[in-house]
């Protein structure tokens, strides 16, 4: 298994996605109503660009006193803007499974 692979377990771990079906059923809310698909993939992301954000992490190798050392680095892309925000950088992809793991992704 890969490092990156890890490190995606350990978000998947921390925040699973949970079908929302279900949850609104659970408290007794209704499912919406049949609404016709009129709008493509291009229009909704064109028209919702300045609230959505890409998340993806890369390594770096960065050279210390000890040699060679991999880094993990989480970001996100704001898409309108195309701004980049650092979310956070490890040595260890297994540290995040903590309470700092889930406030970096926050």
């Amino acid at each position: 298994m890969t490092a990156s692979s890890e490190l995606w377990q350990t978000w998947a771990t921390l925040f699973p996605i949970k079908p929302v079906g279900n949850t609104l059923r659970r408290h007794g809310i209704p499912p919406a109503p049949k609404r016709r698909q009129t709008t493509t993939w291009k229009d909704f992301i064109r028209s919702h660009m300045d609230v959505l954000a890409g998340v993806d992490f890369f390594t770096g190798e960065v050279l210390t006193w000890k040699g060679l050392a991999t880094y993990y680095v989480l970001f996100f892309i704001h898409l309108e803007s195309r701004r980049v925000s650092l979310a956070g950088v490890t040595r260890h992809p297994r540290s995040l499974d903590g309470a700092d793991g889930s406030q970096c992704v926050r």
